[in-house]
């Protein structure tokens, strides 16, 4: 899932998305996700990824501390700080993981090299406040017409309705975090239709 933000692409780990030509910065949420699936298969012997995730969680509520009081950047203090507990435990990680066998700190070697490799990426939010935490607006506004393909079958019966579908939740999506109301709007196209395509002209309600 990719969202764009001025100047910024926020993504995943997918490398076929390394390629675009922007900054680019990495959800939070996925990563938080893989820290957590290391902690919990060993709770004592893999601490680094529990105080890791822990020092975005702080960085996150650094940011919208600032953010609240109108900065447009932390406190450089309070970075310096935060790549330090970054830093720190990506050395214990290294350190606890060295030349260990099994499938777990293989596991953690790989999601090492990441977080390693990715610093900036991974900070972004915490050095330009203007991009969030997460993607996890994005990945909502997608998910009706996720849950919608999962009802019919994970198949669309018609590219009509497909189309239809997709013009109505980004519409409604978009009005929405727009603060418009939806409660009587009429489909209206800005762009040409598609090939085929019949335009509806029925009222959509929310």
């Amino acid at each position: 899932m990719l969202r764009e933000f001025p100047g910024t692409l926020m993504r995943d780990g997918y490398t076929r998305h390394a390629h675009l030509p922007a900054v680019h910065a990495w959800c939070a949420a996925h990563l938080l996700r893989d820290l957590q699936a290391i902690s919990d298969a060993d709770l004592t012997g893999q601490l680094w990824a529990q105080a890791l995730a822990d020092t975005l969680l702080e960085a996150n509520q650094a940011a919208h501390q600032a953010r609240a009081t109108g900065a447009d950047r932390l406190d450089p203090a309070v970075l310096a700080q935060i790549r330090n507990h970054y830093r720190g435990a990506l050395a214990h990680a290294s350190t606890d993981n060295h030349d260990q066998p099994g499938t777990l700190a293989a596991q953690a070697r790989r999601l090492i090299r990441r977080f390693t490799r990715y610093e900036d990426m991974i900070l972004r939010f915490a050095v330009e406040l203007t991009v969030p935490f997460t993607n996890n607006c994005a990945e909502r506004a997608v998910r009706p017409v996720k849950v919608q393909q999962r009802t019919s079958g994970d198949a669309w019966r018609t590219i009509h309705g497909l189309i239809d579908i997709a013009l109505v939740h980004s519409y409604l999506d978009t009005a929405t975090k727009w603060g418009a109301s939806t409660n009587s709007m009429h489909y209206t196209s800005s762009s040409p239709p598609a090939p085929g395509y019949h335009q509806p002209s029925h009222q959509l309600n929310s």
